[in-house]
């Protein structure tokens, strides 16, 4: 099969670093490429160029809403089998060039998240029903994501359930980063790390609240760039713990970083399937999370969870993990345990198989 994943960019991001891990892992019995809407350079593609995976570009003024886009995918759609889409506007472009062009070729679409701002806007839902109406398959990455997107579009013939994953082992046995060289910090601190884009919906805020809370040697690392990194450092200022809070941007050691911090938080006030959330709870720390929506499912009986929001309640919550090592010890035990259940060689083969059904390809 010749598969061509359609995305926005490969910037920092749930879907965004899935993708970097699927690639490889399509590409060793069939033809997976990438064509992104805008290609500028970033961490994630460099890796893939490096490993001279193809990756193709539609750059328009790095303006992905461009509709001029629709026209510049029709080309690429008479050289594939079936086009897998992730996130908007790239599912809207990719509808709308199948239609343009008169192509017969397969779509497929993956709904990242179990809700967004399109969701709150009226207009948008009669938009959305026929868009979604037009792939031959919707993957929800969990659950409650198809159940909330049936209950928003009311679709439910073609959308199924194929949970999100990651390599574990990759994770799990790599190297503890050095906190004195990329901190200035030694083993007595307290460290906090999140990864995340700094997104609205990430709920970085709260997590920098609770950390004020706490000890001058509790410190907090946030990994991940986007348009709220700014008011997130206004807040740290804000709150006179700027010798506390480090900003690390876009890294690709994100293994790393994780196994050398103490505790690990997602703070998000809603997620899809949270691959942060896996991530985390694979190198064998305490995880804790925000009980909302894409973590809740996720985390139960594993992690530790807290009211979304709750900076007071997330504070305590670290506090007492860092004086209760052996429950410390006993939950991140439970995380490592669950995040086995989300390799990613299982996701991979159930793509495989959808791919297969709406090509009719024997299995």
């Amino acid at each position: 099969m010749r598969i061509l994943h359609v995305i926005n960019t490969l910037c920092v991001g749930g879907a965004e670093n899935l993708l970097t891990e699927i690639i490889p892992l399509q590409n060793k019995e069939n033809i997976a490429d990438i064509l992104l809407l805008n290609g500028i350079m970033t961490p994630l593609k460099k890796q893939l160029e490096d490993n001279n995976y193809s990756i193709y570009s539609i750059d328009i003024n790095n303006n992905i809403y461009n509709p001029i886009i629709i026209f510049k995918i029709i080309p690429y759609l008479k050289k594939y089998d079936l086009v897998h889409v992730h996130l908007f506007p790239a599912q809207y472009w990719v509808v709308f060039a199948k239609l343009i062009s008169l192509s017969k070729i397969k779509i497929i679409t993956t709904e990242h998240n179990t809700d967004n701002r399109r969701r709150h806007i009226y207009v948008f839902k009669y938009i959305d029903m026929f868009i979604y109406s037009m792939y031959d398959k919707v993957i929800c990455v969990s659950d409650k994501t198809k159940t909330n997107l049936i209950s928003y579009i009311g679709l439910e013939y073609n959308t199924i359930t194929i949970y999100n994953g990651i390599n574990i082992f990759k994770y799990l046995n790599a190297p503890v980063a050095d906190r004195r060289e990329i901190l200035d910090l030694d083993e007595t601190v307290i460290v906090v790390t999140m990864v995340a884009g700094f997104r609205a919906s990430k709920g970085q805020l709260t997590l920098i609240k609770a950390i004020s809370n706490l000890p001058d040697n509790f410190h907090l690392v946030l990994v991940g760039d986007g348009i709220y990194r700014k008011k997130c450092e206004l807040l740290v200022t804000e709150l006179n713990i700027v010798n506390q809070v480090h900003f690390l941007g876009i890294r690709t050691d994100v293994p790393e970083l994780l196994k050398m911090s103490d505790i690990i938080v997602m703070s998000s006030h809603y997620e899809g399937l949270s691959l942060s959330s896996i991530e985390g709870m694979s190198v064998n720390k305490p995880f804790v999370a925000s009980d909302v929506d894409g973590l809740h499912e996720v985390v139960t009986g594993a992690g530790i969870l807290f009211q979304e929001n709750n900076n007071i309640e997330l504070s305590r919550i670290l506090y007492k993990l860092s004086v209760d090592k052996n429950m410390s010890l006993q939950i991140a035990n439970k995380c490592l345990q669950r995040a086995k259940n989300y390799d990613i060689n299982i996701m991979i083969d159930n793509y495989i198989k959808v791919y297969k059904s709406v090509l009719y390809l024997p299995d």
